[in-house]
């Protein structure tokens, strides 16, 4: 009973819909407060970092080797350092950085860390920030949109339906999809599980029948950091205008 209930409540988080996923969780650690995989999927549902926080810590007391609640708790646990640590900024050297912002042409505001610093600048002296990068990854971003419209396009007039996603990859062809999306901001330095949460959901909100979307266990996705850019490549099954359940 608790291993359908788990199954049932992972996939309906790969669904989208993470609270009606939590509750079934909660049901699965009602009756096996031991189940590590439960704890690790609840805290994707949790948006409340000590919430999340407790969640890594029961996978840990249930498997000290955990290596995935190991990173998260600890990336989680920075995280909440960088927000409650304070901004280490002269408060004397601000109505001066301000007036000139106001009044002089040759300075610029960091969108990072809102400094003033020289229009020219290409890197900002106070935080780093990369203006060059920036760009280029804002290009990246557009030409991603570009591509998905264009996928979930081609998705929509497909015809025919497959069998299902644990038929062996030898046995049916599965066409796949690539997915370039540009690495978020993050205050901490993210891996190739985020990359595979934020392409599912990137993919469903293209799609024309989202709630009906299954995505492959992430054993069967390839996942690569390009340095600055995740390339996500796996397949989704899903309905198309037309009712049919699609690759």
């Amino acid at each position: 009973m608790s291993h359908n209930l788990l199954k049932q409540g992972i996939t309906t988080i790969k669904a989208g819909n993470k609270e009606r996923g939590k509750q079934l969780l909660l049901q699965v650690l009602e009756s096996d407060r031991d189940n590590e995989l439960a704890w690790l999927w609840l805290s994707v549902c949790l948006d409340e970092p000590h919430l999340k926080q407790r969640c890594f810590e029961e996978v840990l007391r249930i498997n000290p080797d955990n290596e995935k609640a190991k990173d998260a708790l600890r990336r989680l646990v920075a995280k909440e350092k960088v927000k409650k640590s304070p901004k280490k900024i002269s408060h004397a050297k601000k109505p001066k950085r301000k007036s000139s912002r106001q009044v002089s042409p040759t300075t610029k505001e960091c969108p990072k860390c809102a400094e003033t610093i020289k229009a020219k600048a290409t890197v900002c002296q106070y935080c780093g920030y990369d203006f060059k990068k920036a760009r280029t990854k804002r290009i990246r971003s557009v030409l991603v949109a570009v591509c998905a419209i264009a996928l979930c396009g081609c998705c929509m007039f497909a015809s025919g339906s497959f069998t299902d996603v644990t038929t062996s990859m030898s046995q049916t062809p599965r066409s796949t999809f690539l997915t370039r999306t540009p690495r978020p901001t993050f205050e901490y330095e993210p891996d190739e599980w985020d990359a595979y949460t934020y392409c599912q959901e990137f993919v469903e909100r293209n799609l024309n029948a989202p709630s009906t979307a299954e995505f492959p266990p992430q054993h069967e996705v390839s996942v690569i950091d390009e340095g600055g850019v995740w390339t996500v490549i796996g397949y989704v099954d899903a309905q198309n205008a037309f009712g049919a359940m699609v690759r």
